[in-house]
């Protein structure tokens, strides 16, 4: 049994997360530059306090040697009249002479209001009396950290220990079927959500499941862990909390293009066989396109190639952990051979294989006080989750046209980012001649989005690729995902934006927020239309790909049920 003033620390500082109504807003400081006129009329009445009783022991005094006076008149016959008038005048003579002396004395000391303030003016020079004085507000002394010798850093005591657990699939691999992955939620540790991975083993072979020859030109288009699959979709306690689409693989593609720089492209990101496209050789099947080349390497003759990375999920994208006794489950849908690989030819009959695919998960055991605190914060309100959801629209634009207005992308909530591109239509739906990511310019000549009749940017984006006049295009890369005033990039050069990479990205928030995971903005709802033009009419059928995030919170109460505030 616990000691339950141990567990107040815990449940005081949950209860004040779930929040308890509106408390004090403003009260002010309590003192602002003094104590006001209490203090005036305080310090004044401390300062005369004094001086009355001093000044009635000099009254008597004078009163007594005035007495004295008077009776030494009385005996040498001086008239009483002219007598008292004397008296009188010299008791107040010297009372005005004492207390002279005594203000004279307080001047000296220093004490008092308009005293201080003649001190003061008498002791700057005439030069510098003009400039008035003022003395530093709110200043905090600190202390260099190398210099803090005796202080050791927090203890994390929430989290007792973690271990990472390997979960096979309840769906075989035999067949092109999805793979399904069931996570139980039976015991007392919680998932660290962020950490999930999952791990893939396969091979291309031929359809008769004959090995690959040397001299087959084929390889996997970029990113393949993720390009192997179209669809992602996540349960919790069997509701459905991911919307489901069939353009997983366009959202992993493009979350990985823009947010990730050279560094990570070069090194971890290879895991998930991430070599990009050689810019302007993005169909190519020869050595001039030297992604093809090294993902070939991985694959020929048949050989089995592993691969390991995140999961491009929207619950896997924040940070806080899935409570005990909620079931998470995992459904990844194939893709078919002709999206994801390429060959010099269309009729080659190829077969993927997967031979193994494992889900890799976080599990923590957390200090019984925290569960504890949870349980009981949970009685009363529900554990939150935040997220960025993403969604991927797909619009065709046919051959034949040079502009096009697409109405309603999105009717409701506003998304916070939105970012575009356009492939070709054979590619999107399946052609091993063709690069599904090749995200061409097709002579763009104007574009702009349209939110609630607003025109974003104002002034149209009017690019001119045949001239090489595109840069305010290329800088959406850098503005629309927050990293143009930063010492960060994604890997995009200038030449190869308009040879593969064309994209535009745009932050539809109020303070440019839109990578920032501190704060929300206000939810908006509304419409979001596109309008585009072309300087010639387009000589094939194209796909315009809209990628966009929305702010949305998923909820679980205290009996395990979910709750999302979006349609999935």
């Amino acid at each position: 049994m616990y000691n339950q003033n141990f567990l107040c620390p815990y449940q005081h500082y949950y209860s004040h997360q779930a929040g308890s109504g509106i408390g004090v807003i403003y009260k002010g400081v309590p003192y602002q530059r003094g104590h006001g006129i209490g203090s005036f009329l305080g310090g004044l009445f401390r300062t005369v306090l004094p001086l009355l009783s001093s000044g009635a022991r000099v009254v008597g005094k004078e009163a007594l040697n005035a007495g004295v006076g008077l009776l030494s008149d009385l005996v040498s016959s001086r008239p009483m009249e002219e007598s008292i008038k004397t008296r009188l005048k010299e008791v107040g003579t010297n009372l005005k002479r004492k207390a002279d002396a005594k203000i004279d004395r307080i001047n000296m000391s220093g004490s008092g209001y308009i005293t201080k303030r003649k001190r003061r003016s008498a002791v700057i020079s005439p030069t510098t009396s003009k400039v008035k004085a003022s003395k530093p507000l709110n200043i905090c002394e600190c202390i260099k950290s190398e210099l803090d010798l005796f202080a050791l850093p927090s203890t994390q005591t929430s989290i007792e220990s973690g271990i990472w657990i390997h979960y096979k699939p309840i769906s075989s691999l035999a067949d092109d079927g999805p793979i399904e992955f069931q996570v139980p939620g039976a015991g007392d540790d919680y998932i660290d959500l962020s950490h999930t991975m999952i791990h893939i083993k396969a091979k291309i072979i031929n359809q008769d499941l004959s090995k690959l020859i040397s001299s087959t030109m084929v390889a996997p288009v970029n990113n393949w862990m993720h390009s192997l699959f179209n669809q992602l979709d996540v349960y919790l306690n069997q509701k459905l909390v991911s919307p489901p689409n069939n353009t997983y693989a366009y959202r992993s593609y493009i979350e990985t293009l823009l947010n990730y720089g050279p560094a990570a492209k070069e090194s971890h990101l290879t895991c998930g066989l991430w070599y990009e496209d050689t810019c302007g050789k993005m169909n190519s099947t020869d050595n001039d396109n030297k992604g093809f080349v090294k993902r070939q390497a991985f694959v020929s003759e048949s050989k089995e190639v592993e691969m390991i990375g995140h999961l491009h999920g929207d619950l896997f994208n924040q940070e806080k952990f899935l409570i005990n006794g909620v079931e998470m489950s995992i459904k990844l849908v194939r893709s078919r051979e002709t999206f994801n690989l390429m060959a010099a030819s269309n009729y080659l009959k190829l077969k993927i294989c997967i031979t193994d695919a494992s889900l890799i998960i976080r599990r923590a055991r957390i200090n019984p006080t925290v569960l504890l605190a949870h349980q009981k914060v949970l009685s009363t309100t529900t554990a939150k989750y935040p997220i960025t959801r993403a969604e991927v629209k797909v619009l065709t634009i046919p051959a034949g046209v040079q502009g096009k207005s697409l109405d309603n992308i999105f009717l409701g909530q506003v998304p916070k980012r939105c970012i575009v591109g356009f492939v070709n239509n054979t590619a999107f739906n399946g052609c091993l001649t063709k690069n599904p990511f090749n995200f061409e310019n097709y002579d763009l000549s104007s574009f702009c989005l349209y939110v609630d009749g607003q025109q974003i940017p104002s002034k149209a984006l009017q690019p001119s690729f045949e001239n090489n006049i595109f840069t305010t295009a290329y800088h959406t890369l850098f503005s629309g995902t927050g990293i143009h005033f930063l010492n960060e990039g994604n890997g995009i050069s200038r030449d190869q934006y308009s040879k593969g990479y064309c994209l535009l990205a745009f932050d539809l928030t109020a303070d440019l927020s839109a990578s920032s995971a501190s704060h929300w903005n206000l939810i908006r709802n509304g419409s979001v239309r596109l309008e585009v033009r072309f300087e010639s009419s387009l000589s094939e059928t194209i796909n315009c790909i809209v990628y966009a995030e929305f702010d949305n919170v998923i909820e679980i109460d205290k009996n395990r049920n979910v709750i999302v505030d979006y349609s999935s």
